[in-house]
């Protein structure tokens, strides 16, 4: 992860699997005060890709990902994934976020990095705060996403939501990418890797 600056020092928690970096208290105030009204504590680091340009201080509300799918229905490349995903997390996770409902993230600068370059090249990456007390959130591997090389699809969602099966990417073997699945609205702080020219949204 880059060097902490000023805004982003804090001290870290152990919170399921990875720590998460802390913001610190006299920080909260000034963004709850730019967020939906409702309990929110905008306490915990992350990283967030995204095509569109937002300015800092922008709130970005949860399941936008699930709004897409649904509109778009059996016809959307991952539909048939994803409701795959949400019916073992029903069954077997229901304290967990839905993928359909949640906000996804990363909890390191590399992790996001790395999400771009495989999947979003044209994205900007933006440092947000989300709050990880009030809110349900969920790490999981994003190799375990189906399909997983060696695995049926049933063994790999069940592995993404126990997040208990370490995978490396072929050709980048000291990285095990983890997503954030939060039910927390985001505060962008900022754009710390700059994407294609797309217009702000």
């Amino acid at each position: 992860m880059a060097e902490a600056s000023p805004v982003t020092a804090g001290r870290t928690i152990q919170r399921g699997t990875l720590p998460l970096a802390v913001a610190r208290p006299a920080y909260q105030t000034r963004c709850a005060m730019s967020l939906p009204a409702g309990a929110f504590c905008a306490n915990t680091i992350g990283f967030w890709c995204n095509r569109f340009r937002h300015a800092p201080g922008a709130a970005i509300l949860p399941g936008n990902w699930g709004r897409i799918i649904k509109t778009i229905g059996p016809s959307h490349t991952h539909y048939a994934r994803e409701v795959a995903m949400e019916a073992h997390r029903t069954a077997h996770h229901p304290g967990k976020p839905s993928r359909f409902n949640c906000n996804f993230l990363c909890g390191s600068i590399e992790h996001a990095r790395w999400y771009k370059r495989n999947y979003q090249p044209e994205d900007h990456i933006y440092e947000v705060r989300f709050d990880s007390l009030n809110y349900a959130y969920h790490q999981g591997m994003i190799m375990c996403i189906p399909p997983l090389r060696g695995k049926s699809d049933e063994d790999a969602v069940r592995h993404y939501w126990n997040c208990d099966l370490g995978v490396y990417p072929d050709h980048e073997p000291s990285i095990q990418p983890i997503e954030i699945l939060t039910m927390s609205p985001m505060l962008v702080l900022g754009n710390v890797d700059p994407g294609g020219p797309t217009a702000e949204h």
